[in-house]
C-alpha cells in the first residue's frame, strides 16, 4: 500500500510498511549487511545467514514503524513541497507572468539535489542509532522516490492544483524532459515541474482556462532550449540558490 497520498490537494502521510525493508535487503548493500549480521552470530538452528536476514528485518522494520518515524514522515511531506516553493525563487529558471503572478518552471533534478541531504539527516535520527547507516541513506531516497509519486499520480493542474508553501501550488508535473542534470540523479527525476503563485481568492474558470494556455506556451518555448541553454539555466539557479536564504 502507498505510503503517500494527496487529499485536497495538499501530500499526506498514510501508513508504513515493510516494503522498502524488503527493497533494501534484496539490495546488494542489503546483501552485505546481512552477511555481516550473520558473521557475528555464532550459532543459529535455521542458518546464520536466515538468522540474520530475520533479525535485520524485525530491527528495520521495527525502526520504520516507531512513532518517531512517522512523526517524521508526515513532516516531510511538507518539507518536501516547500522546496518546490524555495527554488521557484530563482531567478534563472523559465518562468512567465500572468496577471502579476509567476510561473515557474522548476526541473526535478533540482527538487531531488537540493531535497536528498536535509531528508536523510531528519529520517536518520527519527530511525535511531540501532539502524545500519546504509539504510538510512536508501530509506530517504525511497521516501522522496514514493512522496514523488504520488504527487505525479495525483496529476497537478490548474484545476486540482498540489498547495505548496508561502502561495505557490505545482500546476502542471512533466516527467520526460530532458534537463542537463548535475546531480546526477538519475531517469527517475527527469523532467520538470510548474509552479504558480495562486491569487488570494484562488482560481476562477476564466483564470483556470489562462493558466493552462500559459503552461502551454512556456512548455513550447522549452522545446527551443539547446542543451547548453538547459545545463547553464540549471547550474545558474542551483547558483542562485546557494546564495538565498530559507
Amino acid at each position: 500500500m502507498a505510503w503517500f497520498d494527496v487529499d485536497g490537494g495538499h501530500l499526506r502521510f498514510r501508513r508504513t510498511s515493510r516494503e522498502p525493508v524488503r527493497d533494501w535487503l534484496a539490495s546488494g548493500e542489503g546483501a552485505d549487511a546481512i552477511q555481516t549480521t550473520a558473521r557475528a552470530i555464532r550459532f543459529s538452528l535455521i542458518g546464520r545467514t536466515r538468522s540474520a536476514r530475520r533479525h535485520l528485518t524485525r530491527t528495520l522494520s521495527d525502526a520504520v514503524h516507531l512513532s518517531s518515524t512517522r512523526t517524521a514522515l508526515a513532516a516531510e511531506c511538507a518539507s518536501f513541497v516547500a522546496t518546490w516553493t524555495q527554488l521557484a525563487y530563482a531567478p534563472a529558471l523559465p518562468r512567465l507572468t500572468l496577471n502579476s503572478h509567476r510561473l515557474v518552471v522548476v526541473p526535478r533534478s533540482m527538487i531531488i539535489g537540493r531535497s536528498s541531504s536535509a531528508a536523510a539527516r531528519r529520517l536518520a535520527t527519527a530511525l535511531g542509532p540501532s539502524v545500519p547507516d546504509g539504510f538510512k541513506t536508501f530509506l530517504a531516497r525511497w521516501v522522496l522516490r514514493a512522496m514523488d509519486d504520488a504527487i505525479k499520480g495525483s496529476a497537478p493542474d490548474p484545476k486540482r492544483p498540489l498547495h505548496a508553501e508561502e502561495s505557490w501550488a505545482c500546476v502542471h508535473v512533466d516527467p520526460d524532459f530532458l534537463w542537463v542534470d548535475p546531480y546526477l540523479s538519475g531517469n527517475a527525476w527527469r523532467g520538470h515541474v510548474m509552479m504558480f503563485e495562486l491569487p488570494a481568492g484562488g482560481l476562477r474558470r476564466r483564470d483556470r482556462l489562462e493558466l493552462t494556455a500559459a503552461i502551454t506556451e512556456l512548455t513550447t518555448s522549452l522545446s527551443g532550449l539547446t542543451r547548453l541553454s538547459r545545463d547553464g539555466t540549471v547550474r545558474m539557479a542551483a547558483h542562485q540558490m546557494e546564495s538565498m536564504r530559507f
